[in-house]
């Protein structure tokens, strides 16, 4: 198997918040408690992805069910395109529900008005999220800072800016580039 980053790694005992390698994911010990990570097979089922996700929103495009059903990975940034990195949520095997969680309750505005947070552009430029209408779209962190929890859609729309077409086009892009 293919290495991938280098990260601590989780010495029992261990929170799964603490962001290193749950220790069925090491491929080898680099030095001390560094580790380059390995993918393992998902032990979530489908049921259990829809009922997370219907938690949070309505509208969930088939492609975010099928990246949160894929193997546990701890990828984070990836390109969009040739300047600009995104951070997507990794699905680390101890917690594969976890980093989606935190970004949803991150931004729980955004879910209220039908936006599907999925990730974040560049190192925290903002919240790339699905809409209602299946497009995605990216804001920028500093104009959400004054939206008020009472803010309605038209106010949030002005502030979008287009990413790609669909969600299926979006992961096509984070994955090939």
């Amino acid at each position: 198997m293919q290495d991938f980053n280098i990260s601590t790694v989780k010495s029992p005992p261990y929170d799964p918040e603490d962001g290193g390698i749950p220790p069925d994911m090491v491929d080898s010990i680099v030095e001390d408690d560094w580790a380059s990570w390995k993918t393992v097979p998902s032990k979530l089922s489908e049921s259990e992805v829809l009922e997370f996700l219907k938690y949070y929103s309505k509208n969930i495009p088939e492609v975010l069910v099928e990246y949160l059903l894929s193997d546990c990975h701890m990828l984070d940034e990836l390109g969009l395109d040739e300047t600009t990195n995104v951070f997507i949520p990794h699905i680390p095997s101890d917690d594969p529900l976890g980093p989606m969680k935190q970004l949803l309750e991150g931004w729980k505005l955004l879910l209220k008005l039908e936006y599907l947070p999925i990730a974040e552009m560049g190192p925290g430029w903002g919240p790339i999220c699905i809409k209602h209408d299946g497009g995605v779209v990216w804001f920028d962190h500093e104009q959400l800072i004054d939206i008020s929890e009472s803010a309605e859609l038209k106010e949030l729309e002005c502030l979008e800016q287009s990413v790609t077409k669909s969600a299926a086009e979006f992961y096509m892009q984070i994955f090939t580039e």
